[in-house]
């Protein structure tokens, strides 16, 4: 098709803020601008971080508030700038549509999240909305009712039985 490109450019998302006294996040990036299930989004995000060790925490919600999935990444300190790609895996059950990717900071000494400063240095929430992006439908959707499992399921596999999801054989005996 000709709306069909390979060259997908990085999408700027809401950067520049600051978590505590001692964590500033200068720029963050989408990877991609839209995704779908089964796939997983890519955040990039350049910290300047002195102090003590916090984890970044990215969720997508949907307009309700309900977060589908979240990804998290230690937040690299130094001197120097430095960048963090943070993965959010995209569950194959999440519906088409437009989600909020929403930026968590915790304090892993004590693990409770830091709020961001405005710029007059009083405490804002802990939230921070980075931006949007799209999910869009699965290329092939999968119908449960059709669906085959990629092994037989109670084989026999040289020694091994594979049991997969469905309910064990009773009794179970240790060993099977």
């Amino acid at each position: 098709p000709d709306q069909l490109s390979f060259t997908a450019q990085p999408v700027s998302l809401q950067g520049q803020a600051t978590f505590g006294d001692h964590l500033q996040l200068n720029r963050a990036e989408l990877i991609v601008p839209r995704v779908q299930p089964g796939q997983s989004i890519g955040v990039v995000g350049e910290w300047a971080a002195t102090g003590s060790e916090a984890q970044a925490i990215v969720a997508v919600l949907d307009a309700a508030g309900h977060q589908w999935s979240a990804g998290d990444a230690p937040i690299p300190l130094g001197d120097t700038v430095r960048t963090r790609r943070i993965n959010v895996p995209v569950p194959l059950t999440i519906p088409p549509g437009e989600y909020q990717l929403i930026l968590n900071v915790i304090d892993v000494a004590n693990g409770g999240p830091i709020s961001t400063r405005k710029s007059d240095g009083t405490l804002g929430g802990t939230d921070w909305r980075l931006g949007s992006i799209t999910i869009d439908p699965a290329q092939t959707p999968i119908d449960p009712a059709t669906r085959q499992t990629p092994i037989t399921l109670n084989a026999d596999l040289g020694g091994l039985r594979a049991i997969g999801t469905e309910t064990p054989p009773a009794p179970i005996i240790s060993g099977d």
